[in-house]
Order: C-alpha cells, then sequence, then structure tokens
C-alpha cells in the first residue's frame, strides 16, 4: 500500500525516502470525506503513522482549495519536490490506519470505505469493502435498470460506465469488475454515444466548456451571487469528448489548472517526442498521469494526456533499473 514517486510504483524496501506524504483530504469529483472515512480509527491512524516514521519523517496534509489541491503530487510539490536521484514515498490516509491496526494487533485488514455516486447511479453511497472487493452486488443496486449496461429512464435510453477510481483518472471496470488497488471511490456515468445535432455549433445551457464555446459559459460568473440571484449552472456531463483527436494546440489553459511550477504544454511535448533529456530538465520526476487529469478534461485537441505522460515514465524507470 505504500508507493513510490518518481514512477508511482510500490515502494523499494531498499531506498531512503526523503518524506512520506499522506493527503488528509481528497478532491476529486465525488470522492469520499476522509474525515468520515477515519472517524472512529483515530488510534489506528496514529499507530500507523509511528509506524511509518521509522522509515522518514511523515507529513499528513490537508489540503485546501479545489481539485488538484488534495492530490499527493500537488502536495508534495508544494513542500518537498523532487529532484533527480531522490524519492519520496506516499499513502493513502485509509492504509495508514490499516497498517496502524496490523502494528497494534498484528491482523492485517485492507478495509476501505468507498464513496458510489454518479450522473446515472440510483442511490448515492458509501459501503465499507475490502480492497480489491468485487463491486457485482453494488453495480445491482446502483444500476437504475439492472439489464446492464442499458438504462431505462423515464425521458430516454442510456447507457452507463462504471469506473473504478476518480471520473477523472480511473479505470473502467465491468459491472462485476474488481475495486482498484488504490481506490477509494466508483463512479456511474453516462457513456457519451448519443450525438447532438450539429455538435458545438448549437448553443446549449447543459454543456460545460472551459473555454465558453457554449452559451452556459455566460452563467459561470453569475454563480458568486447564488444567494442574491437563483442562477446555479446545471450541467449535463458525459464520457462524449465532442470531436475527434486534432492537432496539439497550444492556447494557454493547461497552465490555469496544472498546479506544478513547471510547463506542462512544453512537458507533454518532450514527451512526445522522447526527449529523455529535456523531459528532466521540465520536471518529469515530479509527476504522474493524475496530475494532468484536468488538463486532459479540458484539452480541447482530445489527446490522451495522461497515457503519454505513463509511457514517458516508464521509459525514464526502465533507464534507471538498467
Amino acid at each position: 500500500m505504500i508507493r513510490e514517486r518518481p514512477f508511482g510504483t510500490i515502494a523499494n524496501p531498499d531506498h531512503k525516502p526523503k518524506g512520506i506524504f499522506v493527503s488528509m483530504r481528497d478532491t476529486n469529483p465525488l470522492a469520499p470525506d476522509l474525515e468520515f472515512a477515519l472517524k472512529g480509527r483515530e488510534h489506528d491512524f496514529e499507530a500507523g503513522v509511528k509506524a511509518l516514521e521509522a522509515f522518514a519523517p511523515v507529513h499528513c496534509v490537508k489540503a485546501e482549495g479545489p481539485h488538484p489541491a488534495g492530490n499527493i503530487g500537488t502536495i508534495v510539490a508544494a513542500l518537498d519536490p523532487i529532484n533527480k536521484g531522490e524519492c519520496v514515498w506516499t499513502v493513502n490516509a485509509q492504509d495508514v490506519a490499516n497498517i496502524g491496526r496490523w502494528v497494534m494487533t498484528g491482523e492485517y485488514r485492507p478495509e476501505r470505505l468507498i464513496s458510489v455516486g454518479g450522473p446515472t447511479a440510483k442511490t448515492p453511497h458509501y459501503y465499507r469493502v475490502l480492497c480489491g472487493a468485487c463491486l457485482q452486488r453494488i453495480s445491482d443496486a446502483q444500476l437504475i435498470d439492472s439489464c446492464y449496461p442499458q438504462l431505462n429512464t423515464e425521458h430516454l435510453t442510456l447507457n452507463t460506465r462504471i469506473i473504478s477510481g476518480s471520473v477523472l483518472s480511473g479505470t473502467q471496470i465491468a459491472p462485476d469488475g474488481f475495486l482498484g488497488m488504490y481506490d477509494q471511490q466508483v463512479c456511474f456515468i453516462e457513456e457519451g454515444d448519443q450525438y447532438d445535432f450539429m455538435g458545438w455549433l448549437m448553443p446549449s445551457f447543459k454543456k460545460y466548456s472551459f473555454s465558453n464555446t457554449f452559451l452556459s459559459g455566460i452563467l459561470r460568473p453569475f454563480k458568486a451571487l447564488e444567494p442574491l440571484i437563483p442562477i446555479k449552472p446545471s450541467y449535463n456531463f458525459n464520457t462524449n469528448v465532442h470531436g475527434s483527436v486534432r492537432p496539439f494546440l497550444f492556447t494557454g489553459s493547461f497552465e490555469r489548472v496544472f498546479p506544478f511550477d513547471i510547463y506542462p504544454l512544453q512537458l507533454i511535448k518532450a514527451c512526445i517526442v522522447g526527449d529523455v533529456e529535456l523531459q528532466e530538465k521540465l520536471g518529469i520526476y515530479e509527476v504522474e498521469p493524475e496530475d494532468f487529469a484536468l488538463c486532459e478534461f479540458i484539452d480541447p485537441s482530445k489527446t490522451e494526456i495522461q497515457t503519454i505522460i505513463r509511457e514517458a515514465l516508464e521509459v525514464l524507470r526502465k533507464e534507471a533499473i538498467a
């Protein structure tokens, strides 16, 4: 349950980390409240922290602000950035409590409180499960219609996608699939297989657009006036990328959602062309794919940025081993 940065691998016990980081707030959409998840497990958590302190100083950080403030990568970059040749370990807060329970009782029980929700979930709910549990019974309870993947509602027929982990960076699974090893949420979201007439040319108040392509963008400035003006933007989110892959455009938008003090677009391009030296200069050792989830979400070029970053990190990891 202990991971190592850079590269996002299982921690190597032969390595000496300069710190162990624990995020006490998950800012992903629909993520569980960690204070609620750890309620009643305070002694387990404290014992886990003490056990981890035998390896390196432990930093438990509750980040403030919108996503990705709670990402462990954001926290590490703000407190102690990783340079070449250095490493840090990271642990999920609930796994710290599991380690503490094991230390105190000798029983290792990988228990986890997960949040289950999303636009197509019947009843968003918390479930306490074991890590890697089969989600068949949860899927049966949450799908609007048991005839998966067809979801029949009052208005139209929808398909749904089940995601283990964050809707921004999780993994698609089958209804009888399993919870990811490090995941603490399951999302149900509509498949984007229904296309609108004329696509982006049609004005819409229900489509979210970071660049204000749709008329829904004019409602966002009024969000701060909700106590005075009863206007609240409401968007229909699904998995549709609204277009095909396009040339990689320079828009300047990535910097608005990327929390690191590095150049995200230039780093992505360096990963695409395989320039290892330039990747190192641009801070490749500080990042993991999930740190680019918002960049991928707003990317008008529809580029699979997280896949590009993961492949580049794998090349660097294999070269480091060699």
